[in-house]
């Protein structure tokens, strides 16, 4: 890969993050693990809420690891639903969302790690930098990847 320079113009804005910890229990009785979901069907479940609410910012597995944590925007999570920007609305919330991720899985809300923390979106409008997506009649596609 060839290194350029190249200044793009992007809106920021400050977000709340909620990260969300919790290990995903597995059974060697196979009565028990038909009742309750497996690892890869909650890795389906938060990648499938990903895709389609865009609430969830980030999924962390690592290889050999039951530990699953997730990057919730609490922020945009709070103006789309019903709460408002409260402390106990925030618990609540928080408690909503640890309900949902526990959800078909042998593990109680006391058992995930919560932690809350300062963050940024920054996006980056296409029309404003010039980026095309059509290049003598040819699609490109264009990603903005974050190395850190």
């Amino acid at each position: 890969m060839e290194e350029q320079e190249i200044m793009l113009k992007s809106y920021r804005r400050e977000i709340k993050v909620l990260v969300l910890s919790m290990d995903v229990p597995y059974y060697e009785d196979v009565k028990k693990r038909s009742y309750f979901l497996s690892y890869e069907d909650v890795l389906t479940k938060l990648f499938n809420n990903k895709r389609e609410e865009k609430d969830i910012l980030e999924i962390q597995n690592y290889y050999n690891s039951d530990r699953i944590t997730i990057y919730v925007n609490l922020t945009d999570y709070m103006k789309g639903g019903m709460y408002e920007e409260t402390d106990k609305e925030v618990q609540d919330a928080i408690a909503h969302i640890k309900t949902w991720l526990t959800s078909g899985l042998d593990v109680s809300n006391d058992m995930v790690e919560h932690e809350i923390r300062k963050g940024y979106i920054y996006e980056i409008p296409d029309y404003m930098n010039n980026i095309r997506a059509i290049v003598n009649d040819e699609f490109i596609e264009n990603y903005v990847t974050l190395l850190s």
